[in-house]
């Protein structure tokens, strides 16, 4: 009875040291994908073609609906990976995408003069 007690017990604890070890690696792939995917954060100003700040400017990652808006002076932050396109919308201006590669964006936004046209 003892003898099969102990085999049993052996069993058990062989198993949950092998369950151990599957999570472990199951983690460990986690914490790389995960560091490969971080997210930097993103400043930057947007601009008309006179250097004047933009209020209000639509800037979201391209393919999500992550985004932010320009404050009064045409600044903004947002929090995204390198390589991910921000695109930059605004009534009256082409749309502007921008490849992030780093911190820091300054985007000029050019008069849409045909959608201008087309309204009067």
């Amino acid at each position: 009875m003892k003898k099969t007690l102990l085999i049993v017990l052996a069993i058990i604890l062989g198993m949950a040291a092998l369950s151990n070890t599957v999570d472990a690696q199951q983690m460990r792939g986690t914490e790389i994908s995960a560091s490969v995917s971080q997210q930097i954060k993103v400043t930057g100003r947007v601009t008309d073609s006179n250097g004047d700040g933009i209020p209000g400017v639509n800037i979201r990652i391209k393919g999500s609906t992550v985004g932010t808006v320009t404050d009064a002076d045409g600044n903004f932050t947002i929090y995204c990976n390198v390589g991910d396109i921000l695109v930059f919308t605004f009534i009256g201006y082409k749309p502007l995408e921008i490849v992030v590669r780093g911190g820091s964006i300054e985007g000029v936004l050019v008069p849409d003069t045909q959608s201008i046209d087309e309204i009067f």
